[in-house]
């Protein structure tokens, strides 16, 4: 991992272990997983829903909270 992007990381997470285990799926519990996915899809319906009404690609800015 380049340093810039582990700066940031380490910036969001308390500690190196935390951010470790927020991206391993080995970590995440069965909802958690369930809620994620179920965002995701919610999330792919508003994404399709605003490109249809607008007719053109849409920008999108990910500010990537995490587990928060």
């Amino acid at each position: 991992m380049n340093r810039f992007l582990n700066k940031v990381i380490m910036e969001m997470y308390d500690n190196t272990n935390t951010a470790q285990k927020s991206f391993d799926e080995n970590y995440l519990s069965e909802e958690l997983l369930q809620a994620q996915w179920a965002e995701f899809i919610e999330l792919k319906k508003v994404i399709a829903e605003i490109y249809l009404k607008k007719g053109s690609p849409i920008t999108i800015l990910d500010i990537g909270i995490g587990n928060a």
